[in-house]
């Protein structure tokens, strides 16, 4: 967590990075899977059952995520002395926020762009590898909610998006960094999904310049978010006339979402550091 805390007061001060730089490190984040392999040779050498696999891979795996975000942030941060600041004080309205800003987002996209995006067929494989990991629900319950927000947000927001919002402006570095967000799900169904909420989580962060805010977006997102509108959807299902309440559900949910927007742009938490480009 202390990582964390020095990205978000400047005390480790991420440098500015151009779109071949952001694909390099998402190449990185991508293919860091590969630092798996000694990890499986050795189950393979010592046939490991099934279960002790499961939790050797997953603790290798984080292993590994906290080797590749140490790199990341050795690489693309600058290499200077920079005076001790106090952490930021984030007040808890702006959590209230946030999960409602996630949770209307899961409403509006269940029931707009969600509806067509749940006809596009699933590959199989994902389908296997969820699976294979609810069959440990604590294990999964931890990868989703926890490490993956962690993880992700350092990565995409943390490094990716704040550098690109040094080179260029907030609004390229948002799509940018939400497009490659998406296109690491390696498949279309999530990856739509991933690309409109890369767009909310990099907004959450222009706005309020703390991952802690992000994570906890991205973990109401994967946790309960996806539950109560899980739960919301299928009970639109049953109703009558499901356009008409999708459409009315999509508009107040917009207005209300516009709102939260409206809020966050005016207590936008401005940091006192160098200004950048698009000052």
């Amino acid at each position: 967590m202390k990582t964390i805390q020095k990205i978000d007061n400047g005390k480790i001060k991420v440098r500015d990075i151009g779109i071949i730089g952001a694909i390099l490190i998402f190449i990185t984040h991508v293919f860091s899977d590969f630092f798996m392999i000694p990890i499986y040779i050795i189950e393979e050498i010592f046939s490991l059952n099934s279960d002790i696999a499961f939790y050797t891979e997953s603790i290798g795996s984080l292993i590994v995520k906290i080797i590749v975000v140490k790199w990341l942030l050795k690489i693309y941060s600058k290499k200077e002395d920079i005076e001790e600041q106090e952490n930021i004080s984030i007040s808890k309205k702006y959590f209230v926020y946030t999960m409602l800003i996630v949770f209307l987002f899961r409403v509006i996209f269940d029931n707009s762009i969600g509806v067509f995006v749940d006809k596009v067929p699933v590959n199989e494989s994902i389908e296997e590898a969820f699976n294979e990991l609810f069959k440990y629900p604590i294990i999964a319950m931890t990868s989703i909610c926890i490490v993956a927000p962690i993880y992700e947000e350092i990565i995409y927001r943390g490094i990716i998006l704040k550098g690109l919002s040094i080179k260029y402006n907030d609004k390229l570095a948002v799509i940018v960094s939400s497009l490659l967000f998406a296109i690491m799900h390696m498949n279309l169904h999530q990856a739509i999904n991933a690309f409109f909420l890369g767009v909310v989580f990099g907004y959450l962060y222009i706005k309020t310049k703390s991952l802690y805010i992000t994570m906890f977006a991205h973990f109401i997102n994967n946790g309960i978010g996806i539950i109560v509108s899980g739960i919301l959807t299928e009970s639109i299902k049953l109703s009558n006339n499901v356009a008409v309440l999708q459409s009315i559900i999509t508009i107040v949910g917009s207005i209300l979402m516009y709102k939260i927007i409206v809020w966050f742009k005016k207590n936008e938490i401005i940091l006192d550091e160098e200004c950048q480009p698009n000052c």
